[in-house]
């Protein structure tokens, strides 16, 4: 897993938050990326299921996209997607 930026954004307001809490508590996001590669004998189909899994146990509001790439019959898959820590 590699970090590419990080910035920072004020949580969103609910139920379980106060107004005081939220607006001096900050949350920091970085977006961080995972890799899937594919050459040989791996299918597309094995490639992009692995990426899609991923992608899935992410979450969709944390992603942010997932590229792709082939060359001379090797395949890559990136998913970026979002972490935050408090």
């Amino acid at each position: 897993m590699g970090t590419l930026v990080r910035i920072e954004t004020r949580p969103e307001t609910g139920p379980e938050r106060d107004f005081k809490s939220c607006m001096t508590e900050q949350i920091k996001s970085t977006i961080v990326f995972k890799v899937f590669r594919a050459s040989g004998d791996t299918s597309w189909d094995k490639l992009l299921t692995a990426a899609a899994e991923f992608a899935t146990t992410v979450g969709a509001e944390r992603l942010v996209n997932i590229p792709h790439s082939s060359d001379n019959g090797s395949g890559t898959v990136v998913v970026w997607y979002v972490t935050e820590t408090k």
